[in-house]
């Protein structure tokens, strides 16, 4: 390679490599179609248990998120947790909360506000509640 070449290729990296950094940041993680076992294992949940799924989610299972005994439910596509968050939101109290990502939710058996703020960090996503 000749000087000009090497100069070009670098000014190329260099370009790229600014441009990669300046970029938007990704958009958050999608878990439709994906297991429990495998949004769990991202979200760096421990001591994995699946329950199946079936119904109004595609999989579920129990975990500890930093210590605390959380559910972990997937879903096929977005009808499907519109369906579910419906559903929750119209059974469950102002008291129960739920960490409500994109194609996944993290809930805790009784629905602690902070269970849920850690799901919906770690998802990343929301925090709902029910009605």
């Amino acid at each position: 390679m000749n000087r000009a070449t090497t100069i070009a290729a670098a000014t190329a990296t260099a370009t790229a490599a600014a441009l990669a950094l300046s970029a938007a940041p990704a958009q958050a993680a999608t878990y439709y179609g994906r297991t429990a076992r495998s949004v769990a294992s991202q979200i760096h949940c421990v001591n994995f248990v699946g329950h199946g799924g079936g119904g109004i989610t595609y999989k579920a299972g129990v975990c500890y998120l930093n210590g605390k005994r959380v559910n972990v439910i997937t879903f096929t596509n977005r009808t499907q947790q519109r369906s579910w968050n419906a559903v929750a939101k119209a059974a469950f109290g102002t008291g129960f909360y739920w960490g409500n990502g994109t194609g996944a939710l993290v809930v805790a058996k009784n629905g602690n506000r902070p269970a849920a703020a850690l799901g919906a960090r770690r998802l990343p996503g929301t925090v709902q509640r029910g009605r």
